[in-house]
């Protein structure tokens, strides 16, 4: 396994710039002094430098606390490791490769609609990443190049957080912070969502490059080869495709059980992540929980004995993903007659192609690791408090400029969106006592952080997907900058008009 992790740290440095990344915060931190905000006053603290014996802690302390991330990543390859064990994945690859041939600009649109909807909707990201290979697998299967592949998967993700529209983990926090209604101006979120759909859609079809793709196992005829010098067909198993693996389906096993089972596995966690109180005031999961864990037999709860402390629908977290991940490997096993140690076997070897995801997905939290509220105090205080009080009092009064920029500037420290909104808000709703202009303000905020998290190297969601497809920063910076001007002046277009009509 660690070999694997080596090789995959060669191919694909992506500790250089979360490294650098971090570098940056110790000089800064011997430099700026840690600020804090109390009622919207700003209070200036005393320098925080990290030290020797500092970087060691952190390093520890962010595998203690976000460890999680990387054993649900480890699960989602166990999950394709048994998957591909069943000899049936690669036959569903293939037959949805073979109905998009022809129409493969089709396949890329429904991922990037599919996702970004999702996205917009959920927010619950990590969850989305479990269907994010078999579309790249996809994807790649038509002959699709990597940065395609990525940016029509976890770039959509990102891309609907950006003009995120239900999801609690975005839209949600913006509106209980700023007292916005859950269904106010959802009108111009959908038409915002929209817009970013479709620059999206038209950035990925015009950059993305095509090859020829020969059939499994067969070799190419003297005319196929002949057909052009820069287009040679590629052999479906060489494509480098992660978590995928090419097997002849000898024993003829039907495709549908694999497939129910995964449907069913992602809609149980959507279904079971999502804020179904808080968005639209539905009480029945957690009635009908309640109801099931209070049933007796004999004065003995037996179903609440059974479930354990599993959460309610609508209140699941990482411990349930992992949990069914889990089940579902092992129920796709049974369904086709693996045994116990072929299972087991399935499940290490898809989490070994997942290593070095794992990682990236854990260290890449390093810096929002070090400006996370106090435990004791719960306040936050911060050299990036201190930096934002700084932007902002280049302007006298509320600016919508220095705004932009504290949030951007928010967005490199804080890759979990909540605790951006959590620093920031009352200070934003002190200077600006205008709340007509909150929702404004509120598209502002989600807008500039999905944004950055296209690009910055302690975005956990683009790290992984990076990790996962061996693609380096370099390379997608490369390919994303022009992409992300746009995004950027769509969204200062829109929000204009929505300031001129308040």
């Amino acid at each position: 396994m660690m070999v694997e992790v080596e090789k995959d740290m060669k191919k694909n440095d992506l500790t250089k710039v979360i490294g650098i990344s971090f570098l940056v915060f110790v000089v800064l931190s011997w430099i700026i002094k840690a600020g804090s905000y109390s009622s919207g006053v700003f209070t200036a603290g005393e320098l925080s430098p990290v030290g020797i014996y500092d970087i060691v802690k952190i390093v520890l302390g962010i595998f203690g606390n976000y460890t999680i991330y990387g054993i649900i990543f480890l699960l989602i390859g166990a999950l394709y490791g048994v998957m591909n064990k069943t000899g049936v994945y690669s036959d569903m690859i293939k037959k949805f490769t073979k109905h998009s041939k022809g129409s493969e600009k089709r396949f890329l649109v429904l991922s990037i609609v599919l996702f970004a909807i999702l996205g917009s909707i959920s927010g619950f990201n990590i969850a989305l990443f479990i269907i994010v290979p078999f579309f790249v697998a996809v994807i790649m299967s038509l002959g699709y190049d990597k940065l395609t592949a990525l940016l029509a998967t976890v770039g959509s993700i990102i891309v609907g957080n950006i003009g995120s529209t239900y999801g609690f983990e975005i839209s949600g926090y913006l509106n209980l912070y700023y007292g916005l209604k859950v269904h106010g101006d959802i009108i111009t979120k959908v038409i915002f969502l929209a817009i970013l759909i479709l620059i999206t859609i038209l950035f990925v079809t015009q950059h993305a490059k095509l090859q020829k793709v020969a059939a499994p196992k067969k070799k190419a005829t003297k005319k196929a080869k002949k057909d052009t010098k820069e287009e040679k067909p590629i052999a479906a198993a060489k494509l480098d495709i992660p978590l995928y693996e090419v097997v002849e389906n000898k024993k003829k096993k039907s495709v549908v059980p694999l497939a129910i089972v995964l449907v069913l596995t992602f809609v149980v966690l959507i279904v079971g992540l999502y804020n179904f109180k808080y968005a639209f005031n539905i009480d029945l999961f957690e009635d009908l929980y309640t109801s099931v864990t209070t049933f007796k037999v004999a004065d003995f709860p037996i179903f609440q004995y059974l479930m354990g402390s599993m959460n309610p629908f609508g209140a699941w977290n990482l411990g349930e993903i992992g949990f069914v991940l889990v089940v579902a490997c092992f129920l796709i096993g049974w369904l086709y007659s693996l045994k116990m140690k072929d299972i087991l076997g399935a499940m290490k070897d898809g989490m070994k192609e997942m290593v070095w995801v794992a990682v990236i997905a854990i260290i890449a939290n390093i810096i929002m690791y070090l400006v996370l509220p106090s435990s004791s105090t719960g306040m936050h205080s911060n050299i990036y408090i201190t930096m934002s009080d700084f932007i902002l009092g280049l302007t006298k009064g509320f600016n919508w400029l220095t705004a932009g920029l504290s949030a951007f500037l928010g967005s490199f420290f804080y890759n979990d969106f909540k605790y951006l909104i959590d620093a920031t808000s009352a200070t934003m709703a002190t200077m600006n006592t205008n709340a007509a202009t909150y929702p404004a303000l509120a598209l502002l905020y989600q807008a500039i952080h999905g944004i950055v998290m296209l690009v910055a190297p302690v975005s956990l969601m683009l790290m992984a997907g990076l990790a996962y497809l061996k693609v380096s920063f370099k390379e997608w910076f490369l390919y994303i900058w022009k992409f992300l001007l746009q995004l950027l002046i769509i969204t200062v277009l829109v929000l204009a008009i929505v300031l001129a009509f308040v």
